[in-house]
């Protein structure tokens, strides 16, 4: 069983306590799955992030970074590579272009930590320049969070 068929049959099984939930899975290749959510029915979840840890990561910190924003663009929306800082190991991927959502802008980040842990969050942004960006949930449909996952633990 693939990792995101896992976590389709968790979240169906899974009925947490009122406020902000966190769900694991683990699969047996290593590859963990971890995400916080808002709300949830029986076709979606509202999140507040996302987040993939995998055993394997041998390709460069930079290769994966771009791999990330291939996968993801497909399955969420277009994504690119905005920082890749290799002494760190640490790499940033933003929306290509943040939605306007009133008079704000909203915008995914991914975080990545070495090839191996990516984390998804959305920010939003008031349109005036005294504004600060605050951490928004994302509602995704059971199906589109099963792809989501596919896109951030696929190796290739």
């Amino acid at each position: 069983m693939t990792l995101d068929a896992k976590v389709n049959d968790k979240l169906a099984e899974w009925h947490p306590e009122q406020g902000r939930r966190q769900l694991t899975v683990i699969d047996e290749s290593g590859a963990a799955i971890s995400f916080t959510v808002e709300r949830r029915d029986e076709l979606s979840c509202l999140l507040w992030d996302l987040s993939v840890s995998r055993k394997t990561g041998a390709e460069s910190l930079r290769d994966s970074a771009a791999r990330f924003a291939k996968n993801i663009s497909a399955a969420l929306e277009p994504i690119k590579v905005l920082e890749v800082d290799e002494p760190r190991q640490e790499a940033i991927l933003r929306s290509d272009e943040p939605h306007v959502h009133g008079a704000a802008t909203l915008h995914y980040e991914l975080f990545l930590t070495g090839a191996k842990v990516a984390t998804l969050r959305r920010f939003k942004t008031p349109a005036t320049k005294a504004g600060k960006r605050e951490q928004a949930g994302f509602a995704l449909t059971n199906e589109g969070l099963m792809r989501l996952i596919a896109a951030l633990v696929c190796e290739k």
